[in-house]
């Protein structure tokens, strides 16, 4: 794609090759990158950076940047992932061995009631707003926010 570009900004962008339309109701043809006329002139749009970490493009304009036009992103904040109210068993348990925080939680469990053993040891799911797994957390010292991140985590396994 070119820019067609006249006392630095730009009119309006052109598909390289085909006719094109200037201001005055002239046509010019073939379009391609450095074409003047002495008034307007063609240029190459150059590739948009990357969008940072964290972000996400929200809609994309063609601008001069250095006298050169370029695809420019507006970028926004990408959205926390939701915090998943349930993981497998498969899934907690696999976070807390990458965590190295199954040892930590086994002695833990084994330290409560049977029905709290019995529930770590058999359940399919663990649910996070559940007084066991609060307990859990808060006897290791998280913060409500490591509990959210630790779930969002063992959601991706």
């Amino acid at each position: 794609m070119l820019a067609l570009i006249h006392d630095d900004a730009i009119i309006s962008t052109v598909h390289e090759g085909g006719w094109f339309d200037l201001p005055d109701g002239s046509r010019a043809s073939p379009a391609q990158d450095g074409w003047t006329d002495g008034t307007h002139r063609l240029a190459a749009i150059q590739p948009a950076d990357a969008a940072p970490e964290g972000k996400q493009v929200t809609s994309t304009s063609v601008a001069l940047v250095d006298g050169q036009p370029r695809y420019v992103h507006v970028l926004e904040d990408v959205p926390p992932s939701p915090v998943p109210d349930r993981v497998s068993a498969r899934q907690f348990k696999l976070q807390l061995a990458i965590d190295g925080l199954k040892p930590s939680v086994d002695a833990w469990v084994a330290a409560q009631d049977e029905l709290t053993q019995i529930a770590y040891e058999y359940s399919g799911e663990f649910v996070r707003s559940e007084p066991m797994m609060q307990a859990g957390f808060a006897a290791l010292g998280f913060t409500p926010e490591q509990g959210d991140a630790f779930f969002v985590a063992a959601a991706g396994l």
